[in-house]
């Protein structure tokens, strides 16, 4: 017997058709002290011959990709429990392309993957040089920790916890950033405790990068995070048994301090005008060019009606070769408008801002 129903889990006898686990995950927001703002949902998991691979079904996505826009949030959280990777050496976490873009698209948000073989952090620009770049309607990003093989124990040595970061989509491999940051943390290994450690790159040739790295606590355990412009393979080290010097650690370090320096010293000068719309409509043209010099991610375009207050953010330029805003919205005749602009950077998961161009005045006649 046949009959139509417009929603089948609402009818008597269908509850234990589907479990939980099925339905996927409702995404959540949760509102740090610090300000941050965390959209999470907990990928669905099935382990196969030592990999575990994490889905987001592409209605969880949309839902996580609106609350994000909605509450303005800093991270758009995908979290891969311990208990549902049956300690997997590999973890695979596939993601609607649609989804990254539609992030880096309407959301200022970094995309966080927390998986118990670490975590990783990849920033605003990252996201989307990676849909940009992707050849499949999915991405997957792939996290895989291993012992050194006994190859690269005569660079890094035994003690060694090599780290293994690949994004793939469709049959294209994902490598470079282009000037976004990518951030992985994972818990200290054991063997490395109390060691001088290190960060690295283990580059084609076997040669090694030492990395911008720090030692944090998370939940009372000691981590080490490290920050790279591309995935590759890495690997935490104790630096003596690498022969890494200190002063190679500190170079890795200032590296970033330098850069830090140099963006927050760019200086902008915006010019405006009035312009007119392809219908005719009157509209104001922002541009700027910066100092040479240091890049930026993006830009920020902020208004107001007074000179010196009240400045409101109107528009984010979807890469830092953007050179111009038309600002069509809101432009009344008689109005006064007031216009600054400055350059966003993030280095090591924290934004870094340009200084602010000079403010310029435009009366709508």
């Amino acid at each position: 017997i046949f009959f139509y129903t417009d929603d089948w889990t609402q009818e008597e006898g269908t509850q234990k058709w589907t479990t939980p686990e099925d339905k996927g995950s409702v995404p959540t927001v949760t509102k740090s002290t610090d300000g941050s703002v965390t959209a999470q949902a907990t990928a669905e998991v099935k382990v196969t011959g030592g990999t575990a691979k994490a889905t987001v079904d592409s209605k969880t996505a949309t839902e996580l990709v609106k609350q994000a826009k909605d509450n303005k949030a800093t991270e758009v959280k995908l979290e891969v429990k311990a208990a549902d990777t049956k300690d997997a050496k590999a973890i695979q976490a596939e993601l609607p392309k649609s989804a990254l873009s539609d992030i880096a698209g309407k959301t200022d948000a970094a995309l966080v993957l927390a998986t118990p073989q670490g975590e990783v952090k990849l920033d605003n620009k990252v996201l989307d040089e990676i849909a940009k770049a992707a050849a499949g309607t999915n991405v997957t990003i792939e996290i895989k920790a291993a012992a050194p093989t006994l190859e690269q124990t005569n660079t890094i040595g035994k003690s060694a916890q090599v780290i293994e970061l690949t994004i793939t989509s469709g049959s294209k491999t994902i490598g470079k950033f282009n000037g976004g940051t990518a951030t992985f943390a994972s818990e200290l290994p054991k063997a490395l405790d109390g060691k001088r450690t290190a960060a690295v790159c283990i580059k084609a040739d076997g040669t090694l990068e030492v990395l911008p790295s720090k030692v944090i606590e998370v939940s009372g355990k000691k981590h080490i995070e490290f920050t790279t412009s591309h995935f590759s393979t890495f690997a935490i080290v104790d630096a003596d048994e690498a022969g890494i010097s200190e002063e190679q650690i500190t170079q890795a370090e200032k590296k970033n301090e330098k850069l830090i320096a140099g963006v927050q010293a760019t200086t902008i000068k915006a010019k405006s005008a009035m312009v007119k719309t392809k219908k005719g409509k009157k509209a104001i043209k922002i541009s700027w060019t910066k100092s040479k010099g240091y890049k930026v991610d993006y830009y920020q375009i902020y208004r107001s009606t007074k000179k010196t207050k009240d400045f409101k953010k109107m528009f984010t330029t979807k890469s830092g070769s953007a050179k111009s805003y038309t600002n069509t919205k809101d432009i009344k005749k008689g109005n006064t408008y007031y216009y600054k602009v400055r350059g966003v950077r993030t280095i090591e998961g924290k934004k870094y801002y340009t200084k602010w161009s000079n403010v310029k005045k435009q009366k709508v006649s």
